[in-house]
C-alpha cells in the first residue's frame, strides 16, 4: 500500500488530493456551475458550495466542502515541504479524498446535469 511506502507517501497523497480537487471541479461543471479557476484552490469549496445550492446536497455540502479544504491544506505539505508525510499522515489523506470522490460521484450519478 502507497501509505504505508515511506518512499512514495508524498506522491500517493498529492495524487490523491490532486483527485479530489479534479472530482470538485467535475462536479461543480456537471451541476451546471463554473469550474474554479481562482489562483488558489481552496476558492474550489465556494464553488462546490455555489454548486450545490438549492439542491438536495445544499445541507451536506459545507462538511463536503471542509473535507475539501483539509485536503487542500496538505497540499504544500506533500507536494513542497521537502518534509516526508508520515504513514498516519498519508493514511488520513487517501481516506478522505477516496471518502470526496465517492462522494462526489454519487451525487453526479444521482444528480440531474445543469
Amino acid at each position: 500500500m502507497a501509505a504505508a511506502d515511506p518512499e512514495h507517501g508524498n506522491q500517493a497523497a498529492s495524487n490523491a488530493i490532486l483527485g479530489a480537487i479534479a472530482a470538485n471541479d467535475a462536479l461543480c461543471i456537471y451541476l451546471g456551475g463554473d469550474q474554479p479557476s481562482g489562483e488558489s484552490h481552496l476558492e474550489a469549496t465556494d464553488a462546490l458550495t455555489q454548486a450545490c445550492r438549492g439542491t438536495r446536497w445544499e445541507r451536506e455540502v459545507r462538511g463536503r466542502a471542509r473535507q475539501l479544504e483539509a485536503l487542500i491544506r496538505m497540499k504544500a505539505a506533500a507536494q513542497y515541504s521537502g518534509r516526508r508525510l508520515s504513514v498516519p499522515e498519508v493514511s488520513r489523506i487517501l481516506r478522505q479524498a477516496e471518502r470526496f470522490i465517492d462522494w462526489a460521484e454519487a451525487v453526479r450519478t444521482t444528480a440531474p446535469s445543469g
